[in-house]
């Protein structure tokens, strides 16, 4: 396990950021873990996306430092859609409207490949469930 701090921080949609995403996403082991994804992304793809979710749900980026002198750096991020399903009946929002609507929180989280296997992805887990239930 890295010895490591770490921080939670809410993503301000920053060129550093879509960069990194971008690398994230078109990383082989993420494209082959993907129940949709057959190959990379392009530029334009990721743009689409990356502006899609700043503006809607919940997203934080993981980030940690080794030393108290050394720079914060990306390891993952962790992201909250919420989702709402017409049709679909597990609870509804207004009986008086007669419309069965759904809500699912979607979870997304994604380690970059340098930090993968030290735990940080249950850590992201754990803070962003936190900081989502909580507001901590």
């Amino acid at each position: 396990m890295i010895q490591t701090t770490y921080i939670l921080r809410d993503v301000q949609p920053n060129a550093h950021d879509f960069r990194t995403t971008f690398e994230w996403a078109n990383d082989s082991e993420v494209i082959r873990w993907s129940p949709s994804r057959t190959g990379p992304l392009s530029l334009q793809e990721h743009g689409r996306w990356f502006r899609k979710r700043v503006t809607q749900g919940r997203w934080w980026i993981l980030e940690a430092k080794g030393s108290a002198t050394e720079q914060l750096n990306p390891v993952g991020q962790i992201r909250f859609d919420l989702k709402v399903l017409p049709g679909l009946v597990l609870w509804p929002r207004d009986l008086r409207k007669r419309q069965p609507l759904a809500e699912i929180l979607e979870v997304g989280v994604t380690i970059g490949a340098a930090w993968r296997r030290h735990g940080f992805g249950r850590s992201l887990i754990v803070l962003g469930t936190n900081r989502i239930l909580c507001g901590d």
